[in-house]
């Protein structure tokens, strides 16, 4: 390199010496412009200023006006204007300049008598002349105040699936399901046709005689024969001392099983009159079956529940020539615990339906009442909420009457 510089200020010097004439260095032999005393020219190099920092640019004595350099502190160009240095890329040369010192110098307004106005945008300082130059950016300054929350912006697209995460526990097993129906048999597969038969093999030479074997064994002992016929039965012997008592078992849970039936009963004229109300209340009168560990009676028509505990309770109650009718079992004067069946039976002719009712019922508390309750709509001509039957009366003879309704009783509990 230091042979090149020699070279090149050789050259430009024996040319201005001598014949005052333009140099061109490049290597196709193109001749120099004449308007330049020094014509490089390369489509591969470029020239390489002097580089340095900013602090050995302003080192240099006495600059002459013109000198251009490359500063590495800033990266960009500088060259000395009158008697400061002038980023390159920092002027437009007409009017301002940032010296090496950033310091904003302003050129050839000096002169004049109009009053100039220094407006700064972004980092673009102008005068009202209109020229501008790029400010250098200043140091960060602190950061401001957070901002009002702006408005919620658009709701943005959907992003892109997430990948399938990791699968979870086993769940744990449920409930075995009901088993299915037994499938239909699948029909009989056709037999496969019977294999051919192969060739008996050639009979073999009979071998010589070996030697005799050892004795065998005993063979077992053969079946018992048939028993002989019975003898005759020999005399009774004498009858043995009786054996000692033994010990009494301990005894067996209280029975808690209870059963009672009761029955109303109404001679056979007591038809209800017309028109009928929308429900009767049917009041029990007869005691077919009483309670043997008395846990229910009987009071004043009602079922009372002498001891608490779990009852299933039966109940029907027959009716005929009625539109349709229902039994149901309430607890004293509350809400009915039972639902019977809904029935129907026309309202003319002698048919005969009965509503059935059927349930547990859990008496907490001792003495509790309970009734049932007969529901109906439409009577016709003759119509009654029971059914004919004849029961002996007290002195054996026949009566008629009608059965209104049947109960039974269990304490299951």
């Amino acid at each position: 390199m230091k042979n090149l510089f020699f070279c090149i200020c050789f050259i430009a010097l024996f040319s201005n010496v001598t014949n005052a004439q333009s140099v061109g260095i490049n290597t196709d032999g193109t001749t120099p412009n004449a308007s330049a005393m020094l014509d490089v020219k390369s489509t591969t190099k470029g020239v390489l200023f002097p580089r340095m920092t900013t602090a050995q640019m302003n080192s240099i004595a006495s600059p002459t006006a013109g000198l251009l350099i490359f500063n590495t502190t800033t990266n960009s160009f500088w060259y000395r204007k009158g008697t400061a240095w002038a980023n390159l890329s920092l002027t437009n040369g007409s009017g301002i300049t940032i010296n090496s010192s950033g310091q904003i110098v302003a050129n050839d307004i000096s002169n004049t008598n109009e009053l100039q106005q220094l407006s700064i945008l972004g980092n673009q300082l102008s005068i009202s002349s209109g020229n501008t130059v790029s400010l250098p950016p200043g140091p960060t300054g602190a950061t401001g105040a957070t901002g009002d929350q702006g408005p919620v912006g658009a709701t943005g697209a959907t992003g892109a699936t997430g990948a399938t995460g990791a699968t979870g526990m086993t769940g744990l097993q449920g409930f075995p399901g009901a088993t299915g129906q037994q499938g239909a048999t699948g029909a009989t597969g056709a037999t496969g046709a019977q294999g051919l038969v192969g060739a008996t093999g050639a009979t073999g030479m009979t071998g010589p005689q070996g030697f005799p074997g050892a004795t065998g064994a005993t063979g077992a002992t053969g079946a018992t024969g048939a028993t002989g016929a019975t003898g005759a039965i020999g005399a009774t012997g004498a009858t043995g001392a009786t054996g000692a008592t033994g010990a009494t078992g301990p005894a067996g849970p209280a029975a808690t099983f209870d059963i009672a039936i009761f029955e109303e009963r109404k001679p056979h004229a007591q038809n209800l009159p017309l028109p009928v109300i929308a429900w009767t209340k049917r009041l029990l009168s007869d005691v077919v079956l009483p309670s043997p560990n008395n846990s229910v009676v009987l009071d004043n028509g009602n079922i009372k529940f002498i001891k608490t505990g779990m009852y299933l309770v039966t109940a029907s109650a027959p009716a005929y020539r009625v539109d349709s009718h229902r039994l149901c079992l309430r607890k004293g004067n509350g809400n009915i615990e039972i639902f019977g069946t809904d029935e129907y039976s026309a309202t003319t002719g002698n048919v005969v339906t009965r509503s059935f009712v059927s349930g547990l019922i859990n008496v907490t508390e001792v003495n509790t009442l309970y009734k049932l309750d007969h529901y109906t709509k439409v009577f016709g001509s003759g119509g009654s909420l029971g059914v004919d039957v004849t029961l002996p009366s007290p002195n054996n003879g026949a009566q008629d009457f009608e059965t209104y309704s049947q109960i039974m009783i269990q304490k299951i509990q």
